[in-house]
């Protein structure tokens, strides 16, 4: 009897904890893919700089550079 009212309590116990743990994956998953959404935006951002600082960028007789 006691063996099976351990075997219940744990039971109970990890079916908890694999609550738990589903509940932080889904944060996490979520988290990852607002920083997804960041990374991306800042690479877009960066792309732009880019391009805008090397179209102001001439060579020794004013032309322009080719990026």
């Amino acid at each position: 009897q006691n063996c099976r009212k351990r075997k219940m309590e744990n039971i109970v116990e990890l079916e908890t904890d694999l609550d738990t743990l589903k509940y932080e994956k889904e944060k996490l998953l979520a988290e990852r893919g607002e920083y997804n959404n960041s990374l991306s935006q800042l690479k877009k951002k960066l792309g732009n700089l880019y391009m805008e600082v090397f179209n102001k960028l001439q060579d020794e007789n004013g032309k322009p550079y080719s990026p």
